[in-house]
């Protein structure tokens, strides 16, 4: 079990927990440059360098349920794919990786509940009263890739991205699959931001 675990966590744990403000900024602002754009127009200005915040997240391995804590930080990046696409590169364990998210037609509904990085420190924001447009107003991407998980299985990662604006957006990943047999269902979410 404690295999399962450490391959579980090496997969969907990222960087080194940031420490969580208590302090909201009453002043901050989502822009809704895009919404009401669709995703297959607006794809090639989200290329570029994002900074991604975690969630508190968890789920289901098995009859064994996990969590994950929330706060972590990563740097991922966007490249156009051509056509719509956007392509989420980054770098895990099992080495460079590259995700095609394909445009939607709608977007995926989200919760509105999330940390993000606000003037430099991390902050539990309920973005229900900032977001500039509901989420199926948003453009917004999927895309899936499947892991190997060291001959004990395999897993899948489903990525939904929704974009309110040039330098703000809000995901899901989706982690599902069998290992040793024991069914995976693991749930994060997470914000992204980047430079004006």
């Amino acid at each position: 079990m404690r295999s399962l675990s450490i391959a579980i966590a090496a997969l969907v744990t990222l960087a080194p927990a940031a420490a969580v403000s208590e302090e909201k900024d009453e002043e901050f602002v989502i822009p809704g440059d895009l919404c009401n754009k669709l995703a297959k127009d607006i794809a090639q200005p989200l290329a570029g360098e994002w900074e991604a915040v975690n969630r508190d997240g968890g789920g289901t391995v098995g009859s064994r349920e996990i969590g994950l804590s929330g706060e972590d930080e990563e740097d991922i990046e966007f490249e156009y794919g051509g056509d719509g696409v956007l392509v989420m590169l980054g770098i895990n364990d099992q080495g460079p990786q590259r995700m095609e998210l394909q445009p939607q037609e709608i977007a995926e509904h989200l919760p509105t509940d999330f940390h993000m990085k606000i003037d430099g420190k991390i902050e539990e924001v309920d973005v229900a009263e900032k977001l500039p447009c509901d989420w199926e107003d948003m453009p917004g991407f999927i895309g899936d890739i499947t892991y190997d998980l060291y001959g004990m299985g395999t897993m899948n990662m489903k990525v939904i991205t929704n974009f309110p604006s040039e330098n703000h957006g809000f995901g899901l990943l989706h982690f599902t699959g069998d290992m040793m047999g024991r069914r995976i269902d693991v749930l994060r979410y997470f914000s992204m931001t980047r430079e004006d």
